[in-house]
């Protein structure tokens, strides 16, 4: 196998999401465990060593900086419903799921067999989703009424599934690596991350991870929360976040599965190719974000979930270089994060 393909019609971070997953014996890929050939070096050619995190001003958010820990997040509870989502085209899985049965049952009259054969999404009421509702409208036969059943069945079957590949298996950090020459962009990220600018912000310098004269034992401790498995070794902490992070891809399209792959997922029956398909797909909407975000210059630091839970969903982030005020925080949190920068040997700014 050649690493790291060089195929220019494809993102980098793409292109690597493709060979990491496709080393994969058992489809089963851990991105926070795996050892994949020159990682370090294929990252550091790429991440920006500056990376801001905005924090809402709260008691936890300001102890987390103050441990030097990072939490993971659900990316069930992020704000843009779209975000980390992996659709497919359901009108598209149904007639295609549909004539795949006609060939193994009798229920359909032939007249009903040709309308879902010339069914097209060019046109709505050219559409399976249309035209297949007007013939069980019409359709006095109990069998009919009953696969319409089962095809919502098999539609919520494959819906969970694909999104169970993302909200299940990975835990998510934003950050962003902004230098912008204007403020109205920098005004959107307070408004939306910092609570409407009473909150907090703080720029981390990453550039140790890639430093191969700092030791893992000095750059990250053992980590441990006094819990059965409840540790991270240093090796561990350092290969997981070089593993993990990664440039948010903007696109105006979503990530969508084939009709192909929902087929074999809503019949149980996917081989090791297909798992690594929809497994690359899952990795690649984690990573993608519609045009509209594209001024948040996003990168994200994506763990595995069962790593993330051994600690619970914390992790040693002692990377912190700057805090900057929002310029509507509270004295209180003025004087808290004054506190913490001095504790830190960091320097501190309001956001003008």
């Amino acid at each position: 196998m050649t690493y790291y393909s060089k195929d220019q019609k494809m993102s980098w971070q793409y292109r690597l999401i493709n060979d990491i997953f496709s080393i994969e014996e058992d489809n089963n890929c851990s991105i926070s465990t795996l050892d994949f050939p020159n990682m370090s070096e294929i990252k550091k050619k790429h991440c920006p060593y500056s990376l801001h995190k905005f924090y809402a001003p709260t008691i936890e958010n300001v102890s987390d900086v103050q441990n030097k820990l990072l939490w993971l997040a659900s990316p069930d509870t992020f704000n843009d419903p779209y975000d980390c989502y992996l659709t497919f085209d359901s009108d598209e899985f149904e007639r295609y799921y549909t004539i795949k049965a006609l060939k193994k049952t009798a229920i359909f009259t032939k007249e009903q067999k040709n309308i879902i054969y010339r069914t097209s999404n060019k046109i709505y009421t050219n559409s399976f989703s249309y035209q297949f509702g007007k013939i069980v409208e019409n359709a006095n036969k109990k069998s009919i009424k009953s696969f319409e059943k089962k095809l919502w069945q098999k539609r919520s079957q494959v819906r969970q599934y694909i999104q169970s590949r993302i909200s299940d298996k990975y835990r998510i950090a934003c950050f962003s690596s902004y230098f912008w020459d204007t403020k109205n962009y920098e005004q959107l990220m307070w408004a939306h991350y910092a609570h409407s600018h009473k909150g907090f912000c703080v720029e981390y310098d990453i550039s140790p991870l890639f430093d191969e004269r700092v030791e893992d034992k000095d750059l990250l401790p053992y980590y441990s929360i006094l819990k059965k498995d409840g540790f991270l070794h240093s090796f561990e902490q350092r290969r997981l976040m070089i593993n993990g992070f990664f440039p948010v891809q903007y696109s105006s399209k979503q990530v969508e599965v084939p009709k192909t792959l929902c087929y074999a997922i809503s019949k149980g029956s996917c081989d090791k190719k297909q798992i690594c398909d929809i497994n690359i797909k899952a990795f690649r909407a984690i990573i993608t974000k519609q045009l509209p975000w594209q001024y948040e210059q996003e990168w994200r630091l994506v763990v595995d979930s069962y790593v993330s839970e051994r600690v619970n969903h914390k992790i040693p982030f002692p990377f912190a270089k700057k805090i900057i005020v929002g310029i509507k925080a509270s004295d209180e949190l003025k004087r808290i994060l004054s506190d913490t920068a001095k504790m830190l040997d960091i320097p501190i700014n309001v956001f003008l």
